[in-house]
């Protein structure tokens, strides 16, 4: 029998194969160099970042309580990094204007101060450093 007029069909078979961790723990991350593999691997995770393996609350994440000398999250702080809180009062004169203005601080700063409108609209970035400095608004 002779087949007449056929549409050929093409079947893909897509293997994704993926980078696995070593991973002793389940929490879903690994450490180390990565294994290629197509299909997943018993005792291995898709994900990197652990500092930790052999402990389940430690992985990339995860909550850091502050000075218990272990590094929960994998920042490489034991506790959390952030901004430094400071407490400054700032004189600015003259208020309004719509030219120089003269900052003077109880407390150096280096940093960069940003200048907004009352609906919240950048008017003015300016890196400063210092007890006092002058913005330019004009």
């Amino acid at each position: 029998m002779k087949i007449k007029n056929f549409m050929p069909v093409i079947i893909f078979i897509l293997l994704s194969c993926l980078p696995f961790y070593s991973h002793f723990i389940y929490e879903s991350y690994g450490i180390g160099n990565s294994t290629v593999s197509c299909v997943p691997l018993n005792g291995y995770a898709t994900l990197t970042g652990d500092c930790d393996d052999s402990d389940n609350t430690v992985y990339p994440g995860a909550t850091d309580a502050e000075g218990n000398g272990i590094d929960e999250n994998c920042d490489g702080v034991d506790g959390v990094l952030g901004v430094q809180n400071l407490a400054f009062t700032a004189q600015v004169a003259p208020n309004p204007t719509s030219d120089l203005i003269a900052v003077q601080l109880s407390q150096a700063i280096n940093g960069l101060v940003t200048i907004s409108d009352l609906k919240g609209r950048i008017l003015l970035q300016q890196d400063v450093s210092g007890l006092s400095f002058e913005l330019d608004c004009t």
